[in-house]
């Protein structure tokens, strides 16, 4: 039906299917808004939410090739969230039983394979378990439950598995990935195992397969089991103020050289026409005088890496004096490599932490650990 306005113009009457799609046309683009600005949210909080796993990660210690290894895992688990891998170590478990199987498929080397099996058990340690450090191994029986292990068999193929169960005689390990592979383990065989402790060492022992089942399989308790390498921790970024100066002790802790000391009166004597308490005094200003200010640019347990603006000797021994933790550290170092920066004519230099008292080196191996 015609609409006749006052103006002689004739406007025709929208019937319900106009007025659909008039509705249809003005609701499209502001459908594809809502979207954008849903989609543009999810966007924002997978960012954030990456952001936030990877500044825990970062945290826990986790090197960068780790963490591409964490981010292998959550692509093949499909995870929107990367954050639900932290919550069940089976996520974990099963990502990395086919990320092996295709690390072996590719043509990896063994050696190749070991280090990867040996950054997944420092993975694993610090996600699930929070660990830094473990105390050294005194015989197999102090093997942690659910530790780690891996081990290779014939054809350069590395197995990563767990330990599951254990009595006097015998383990059980449950394999990760396809266990058609270990088909090449003859029963009877005698395969050496690898163990990495993270902030401890590396240890291997070699025994007895004596049966499998699926993934799981069955050896003897070793008689023995070796530690290897032991573990040095990264240096962590820091910015600590301290002081260095030449040392009259060496390595050992006993006096370079003897000094000679004059007999002096109680109210001051012959020799100089000073008394003692002078001459102490004298020594502490020389001491005080020869301290050269520096700062700590990166340490670990056993290094350091020093940022200073005067040239060092290699020749001597340096006794190094800073503040962390509440606790004064004077340490006598060594000089062990070195690095100029034109810009500043900054010296960098790497010192060896030769003589340390023990308090101090529980404080240090603590302060490092927590700055992981």
């Amino acid at each position: 039906m015609d609409i006749i306005t006052v103006l002689g113009i004739t406007w025709r009457k929208a019937s319900t299917g106009d007025l659909i799609i008039f509705t249809v046309v003005i609701l499209i683009p502001v459908c594809i808004i809502i979207i954008l600005k849903i989609a543009q949210r999810l966007k924002s909080r997978r960012i954030h939410e990456e952001q936030l796993f990877l500044f825990k990660l970062k945290r826990l210690g986790l090197s960068n090739f780790q963490i591409k290894i964490i981010n292998n895992l959550i692509e093949i688990l499909g995870f929107s969230n990367p954050n639900q891998i932290l919550e069940n170590p089976g996520y974990f478990e099963r990502a990395i039983g086919r990320f092996l199987t295709h690390a072996r498929e590719s043509g990896q080397d063994e050696e190749s394979q070991c280090m990867i099996c040996r950054d997944i058990t420092a993975i694993y340690d610090k996600l699930y378990f929070k660990l830094l450090f473990k105390k050294p191994l005194k015989d197999i029986h102090d093997i942690d439950e659910q530790q780690l292990i891996y081990f290779s068999a014939d054809g350069g193929k590395v197995f990563l598995g767990k330990i599951i169960a254990r009595d006097e005689q015998k383990f059980r390990l449950i394999i990760f990935g396809n266990p058609g592979a270990l088909s090449a383990i003859a029963d009877g065989a005698a395969v050496t195992f690898q163990i990495f402790r993270i902030g401890d060492a590396e240890y291997e022992f070699t025994t007895r397969v004596r049966g499998r089942e699926g993934p799981v399989i069955w050896v003897d308790v070793p008689g023995e089991i070796r530690r290897l390498e032991e573990t040095r921790h990264p240096y962590i970024d820091v910015i600590i103020p301290a002081q260095i100066s030449r040392s009259e002790t060496g390595a050992t802790g006993t006096p370079e050289k003897e000094t000679e000391t004059a007999d002096v009166t109680a109210g001051g004597g012959e020799a100089g026409g000073t008394s003692l308490v002078e001459q102490e005094g004298m020594v502490v200003d020389e001491i005080r005088e020869e301290k050269t200010p520096c700062t700590i640019y990166k340490i670990n347990n056993y290094e350091a890496v020093l940022r200073v603006q005067e040239k060092l000797d290699f020749k001597y021994h340096y006794l190094l004096e800073f503040m962390a933790m509440e606790f004064q550290f004077k340490i006598i170092v060594k000089i062990i490599a070195t690095k100029t920066v034109e810009e500043g004519d900054v010296l960098y230099y790497t010192v060896k932490f030769d003589v340390m008292p023990d308090a101090a080196a529980v404080v240090l191996k603590k302060y490092v650990y927590e700055h992981l």
